[in-house]
């Protein structure tokens, strides 16, 4: 495959520019950051794809995002990589009183570890997660089950 046909996880042509071994700029959105994570050494394998927590600094729901990663990679590798670039910018699992889960962002005004306004959450959920709404709400809704049934009866994994 040439250059100018490669693709990027996200199905977009890459610009030629891409290929260059300059540095890379500041990264500011869920795509460049899902690109990022993707490129550490430790998220590749010759077999295949490493599920596992790019934010261990939230360790409250991690377990549940390698969960939610590896049921939406089932669903679809474009929503796989949204996820992913949304927990990389900082995007937290909250229970519901109904036994399901909701996505919300961690605010960080200065963008260091979050998301600098729930404007710029809700411009990329917009983007990246609302073609996938019915998918998200199932994969949210069910994730109390699965994380019971990936941990087992003794609650350890």
């Amino acid at each position: 495959m040439s250059l100018a046909q490669q693709k990027s996880l996200f199905g977009e042509p890459l610009p030629a520019s891409s290929f260059r071994s300059s540095p890379v700029p500041p990264l500011t959105t869920v795509q460049a950051t899902a690109r990022n994570e993707l490129n550490k050494p430790e998220n590749r394998h010759p077999l295949g794809k490493v599920f596992q927590d790019p934010r261990p600094d939230f360790q409250e729901d991690s377990d549940l995002w390698v969960i939610l990663l590896i049921e939406a990679d089932k669903v679809d590798v474009k929503l796989w990589d949204a996820l992913l670039g949304f927990r990389c910018v900082g995007t937290r699992l909250f229970p519901t009183e109904g036994g399901g889960y909701v996505i919300r962002p961690h605010i960080d005004p200065t963008g260091d570890c979050g998301w600098k306004s729930i404007e710029e959450y809700k411009a990329e959920a917009a983007r990246w997660l609302a073609p996938f709404g019915e998918q998200v709400k199932e994969l949210l809704k069910n994730l109390a089950r699965k994380k019971a049934s990936w941990k087992g009866d003794d609650g350890n994994k």
